[in-house]
């Protein structure tokens, strides 16, 4: 039998199998009564083409933090991380995700082998692991710990921006922002609580006024 050596049709699709890839012709795949295989194939081929398009776009992400992996996750771009800490746990879905180690240490094989787009690091994280993430070629991203609700906003404004969500992260910021003022306008003219918020017990430490959450005690009435 006289073995086929033309060159596959430009409207074809690659089937992947268990160890073995081949071209097969799409208009041998799909046929359709009354319509022409190649026009159905072609429409076919530029659909399966835009959505290849569309997954190469979305980045994928490896957060180093359990707050940048929240604030991802509100802002729409859960979907895109592929690896978190094992503090990590909230929301639900980031249960789900590779873990590739702690706060303080990483596992570098394993998110190599993620192939991410960016490293998302916090104030804990070693400036050595991220240097070393840069000589692999890694792009990294910074964010120290916010010690405002306003610099909070920015981070999560920053975030829109690094992961192509400009719009969810302001909404977010917005809805956070008019929450707040309408807790301010309900408690306006009332007295001032004093408030004690403890964080840690052993040693005990209490929050400071430069902080976020002080922020929202004042404009929640408390001082």
């Amino acid at each position: 039998m006289k073995r086929n050596t033309s060159p596959p049709s430009p409207l074809s699709m690659r089937i992947h199998g268990e160890g073995e890839c081949s071209l097969v012709p799409l208009s041998t795949v799909f046929r359709w009564r009354g319509v022409g295989g190649e026009v159905l194939a072609a429409l076919l081929l530029m659909l399966f083409s835009l959505s290849l398009h569309a997954d190469t776009n979305r980045p994928r992400i490896i957060s180093l933090g359990p707050v940048i992996t929240e604030e991802l996750f509100s802002i729409g771009a859960g979907s895109e991380i592929v690896g978190v800490t094992t503090y990590c746990i909230h929301p639900e879905a980031a249960k789900k995700i590779e873990r590739i180690g702690d706060l303080l240490t990483m596992n570098t094989e394993k998110i190599l082998r993620l192939r991410p787009d960016i490293v998302i690091a916090t104030g804990l994280t070693h400036p050595e692991r991220v240097a070393t993430l840069k000589r692999y070629g890694i792009a990294s991203a910074h964010f120290p710990q916010a010690s405002t609700y306003g610099e909070m906003c920015e981070r999560l404004l920053a975030l829109g921006r690094i992961t192509h969500h400009e719009n969810e992260a302001s909404a977010v910021v917005a809805s956070s922002k008019k929450r707040l003022s309408d807790i301010e306008r309900t408690v306006k003219g009332r007295g001032k609580k004093r408030v004690l918020v403890e964080i840690g017990i052993s040693p005990l430490f209490a929050v400071t006024t430069n902080s976020y959450i002080n922020d929202i005690i004042s404009c929640a009435g408390g001082m």
